[in-house]
């Protein structure tokens, strides 16, 4: 009998210890080991930022990583270029049948700070009847980037710099969404940060056969351009002008 009570007392403290070291495992040694494998990883990746900002610095002649850049190139070019900016803005015009009646391009001295440099929210504002028709066209078409598009701009993070380009025309629904949708195919990143439709001429309370009404539409885009690839171009894009007439002003 005493010997059955000392096995079931052994078992006991056998448990018992097991039940300790499974707990000590559980509380102490596992929160441990998680922190640390946390840690390990969090400083693989300031080594792999590190190891990626150390070759940014260097020029690399890797060709495809030429070609990557100067794909790059074309979407953030190095420098605002607003001549180009403007061009594109007289493509936009004739693109969309439509008279700009000014253009308003504004170069950023300051760098995206953290959060800006991803795809802001769209922003409609105007008439009650003009947002009920333009909501299908222009708030879908306005200002999507592609996954590739919007992981470039999240690559340069800090180092890019915006351009404001506001412009203000007179047209109809149709006339805009062809406007838009040409945006979407510029090489450059073009997005639309806001845009405002109004009635240009004031119409009865029930319009009959009016399927493009005429609507005075603002709309202000966002461009980039990241200086820090000046240190690869050193030459900046060529701009074409148009021959002069070659005539001689008497005055």
């Amino acid at each position: 009998m005493q010997l059955l009570q000392n096995t079931k007392i052994t078992a006991f403290a056998i448990v018992l210890i097991v039940l300790l070291q499974v707990a000590a495992y559980v509380y102490y040694v596992r929160p441990v080991q998680e922190q640390r494998n946390e840690l390990a990883s969090q400083l693989d990746n300031r080594r792999q930022l590190l190891s990626a900002l150390e070759q940014a610095e260097q020029p690399q002649n890797d060709p495809g990583y030429v070609v990557q850049l100067a794909q790059v190139r074309t979407e953030i070019p190095e420098l605002p270029y607003p001549e180009l900016l403007l061009r594109e803005l007289r493509l936009l015009e004739a693109v969309g049948d439509v008279q700009m009646k000014y253009y308003n391009i504004q170069v950023g001295e300051q760098a995206l700070a953290n959060g800006q440099s991803t795809f802001p929210p769209f922003a409609q504002t105007g008439s009650s009847g003009a947002n009920a028709g333009a909501s299908g066209s222009a708030g879908t078409a306005g200002g999507t980037l592609s996954a590739e598009q919007q992981q470039t701009l999240q690559q340069f993070g800090q180092t890019l710099y915006p351009v404001t380009i506001t412009t203000e025309f007179e047209g109809g629904y149709i006339q805009i969404r062809r406007l838009l949708a040409e945006v979407e195919t510029l090489n450059r990143i073009w997005h639309v940060t806001n845009l405002t439709l109004n009635e240009s001429t004031s119409l009865e309370q029930v319009a009959i056969n009016v399927p493009n009404r005429q609507l005075r539409c603002q709309i202000t885009f966002r461009a980039y351009y990241a200086p820090t690839l000046q240190q690869i171009f050193k030459q900046p894009l060529p701009i074409w002008h148009e021959e002069p007439g070659k005539r001689t002003v008497p005055f």
